[in-house]
């Protein structure tokens, strides 16, 4: 999945916003390895040390082969990597689906007629098959698909770089799905995440990214993909806050809701009432 990495190496024009870090268009004149380490150098000077130094002689080809390893996802073909690993978990289950939410439909339509809930049980709160209370008549139950349970893989480590200071960002990355055909090895959710991050990055794309690349490949009925990274930008430089979390969401499709995400989310921000929630 990785084309030739010696080099010297391809650089690209950016076509659009969703194509960012991704290697399209070949500029006729890329750097050279040595054109590399020398502008390293310069930086070292303009640092004010002295690259002929015994501790810096090594550093501008260290240096290049480090910003090599930490960019390499720009070679990685996420699609195909993902692809790599995709099983089938069911193979008619939206007809199937369609024939239970219809039989659940009538079920619903046949109860209100007769003055009970879809679930059978009448507005006085017994059954309507048996008058006991709180006690369910029989009504058809959507038959869940096989391995439709949802799929989450949390503490995904993430390491990458500002696109804006060059420094690092790292984290975590929580990656929940609902299948609806197929499922994809588990250790391809990390691949991918990193993948993504091993570029030029800011956090609100890599999540953007991540959710995106999956749902085009599974096709899943819903995917959510959480980041909660810490910036050197803002640890070490700047504001100086190293205590500084980032927390990014992208959902898309439809997944049950997270249990306790309401409570969370006001107890982060402090709910306007000053209540708990």
């Amino acid at each position: 999945l990785h084309v030739d990495r010696g080099w010297p190496r391809r650089r690209t024009r950016i076509s659009s916003y969703a194509r960012v870090g991704a290697r399209e268009h070949a500029s006729p004149m890329p750097p050279t390895q040595q054109e590399a380490e020398a502008a390293i150098r310069t930086l070292i000077e303009y640092m004010g040390d002295d690259p002929n130094r015994e501790g810096l002689k090594s550093s501008p080809r260290r240096s290049a082969k480090a910003l090599r390893f930490l960019t390499a996802g720009y070679e990685v073909d996420v699609e195909a990597l993902a692809s790599q690993a995709l099983f089938s978990v069911g193979e008619s289950s939206d007809e199937e689906l369609e024939e239970d939410h219809a039989a659940n439909g009538a079920a619903a339509s046949g109860a209100a007629a007769n003055g009970t809930s879809s679930d059978g049980v009448a507005a006085n709160g017994t059954s309507a098959e048996n008058g006991t209370p709180g006690v369910s008549s029989v009504v058809p139950v959507p038959r869940p698909m096989q391995g439709s349970g949802l799929v989450e893989v949390s503490g995904i480590e993430i390491y990458s770089l500002c696109e804006h200071h060059l420094l690092p960002f790292f984290g975590t990355c929580r990656i929940a799905y609902l299948p609806s055909r197929k499922v994809v090895g588990l250790s391809k959710l990390a691949r991918v995440a990193n993948a993504f991050a091993r570029r030029l990055q800011i956090q609100e794309r890599l999540t953007q990214q991540i959710a995106e690349s999956l749902w085009k490949v599974l096709q899943p009925r819903g995917i959510r993909v959480v980041l909660e990274c810490t910036h050197m930008c803002m640890s070490m430089r700047g504001v100086q806050q190293p205590r500084a979390v980032t927390a990014t969401r992208t959902e898309l499709g439809w997944l049950p809701p997270e249990p306790g995400a309401y409570n969370r989310g006001w107890e982060q921000v402090g709910c306007p009432c000053g209540a708990r929630h």
